[in-house]
């Protein structure tokens, strides 16, 4: 017989666990939406000693797996640099990196969807590269790519789960710690991923509708 009760016994400690995988997720995807457009920049950019590492870059944190990614950066970048680091610095990196390619290739695919013209009108003003870049380039690409960097803040939000391995507090991490005291893993996994879902659907839903503006303003 299932007993919910103990999870409102035992809440406060889910909490302290999805205060964890909130701060995380907005610190990763805060600095990834920011450092995935400088990778976007690099990697359109025309010299190739800043175009292939850009590349290089994004192709890793793409197309391998983030608990591979998050335990190599862990446990071996340490070893290898003899610098210690915490459990949640290694979250935050790991995270990070992971999602800054992923938003960086969506911006970049926005970059490439504005076209030739704008950047000639803004040269024939007299607008040096950066304020190309800052004022007429990247805000429209932004926008442009937006409904799929929101899926994939999606997408790193869920992924926060797997810092649980190596023992950040989050919400996975304490979700598992109760089940093990209290032996109760129905109810208390059941309402782990209740909570991820109150995450997740709101930004989801928002990804569902810029896509849905977007499609109709070009539609229009």
């Amino acid at each position: 017989m299932f007993d919910f009760k103990v999870v409102f016994e035992h809440f406060d400690v889910l909490v302290v666990g999805y205060k964890f995988t909130i701060l995380v997720f907005v610190i990763t995807a805060g600095g990834a939406f920011f450092s995935g457009t400088l990778i976007a920049l690099l990697r359109i950019a025309k010299p190739v000693f800043v175009k292939i590492p850009a590349a290089a870059f994004i192709s890793i944190f793409r197309c391998t797996p983030a608990l591979v990614q998050l335990a190599w950066i862990y446990f071996v970048v340490p070893d290898i640099t003899g610098i210690p680091m915490s459990p949640f610095v290694g979250a935050i990196v790991a995270s990070g990196l992971r999602a800054t390619a992923f938003y960086g290739e969506a911006t970049r695919l926005g970059l490439q969807a504005i076209p030739r013209e704008q950047m000639d009108a803004a040269k024939s003003i007299g607008l040096t590269w950066l304020q190309r870049e800052r004022y007429v380039i990247v805000p429209q690409a932004t926008r442009i790519a937006l409904p799929v960097i929101i899926t994939n803040m999606v997408g790193t939000l869920r992924q926060t789960a797997l810092i649980s391995t190596i023992a950040v507090p989050d919400l996975m991490y304490q979700g598992q710690l109760l089940t093990s005291l209290l032996f109760k893993p129905v109810e208390i996994l059941t309402t782990v991923a209740l909570l991820y879902l109150v995450l997740t659907i709101p930004l989801t839903r928002l990804g569902d509708s810029l896509e849905e503006r977007w499609r109709t303003r070009v539609g229009g």
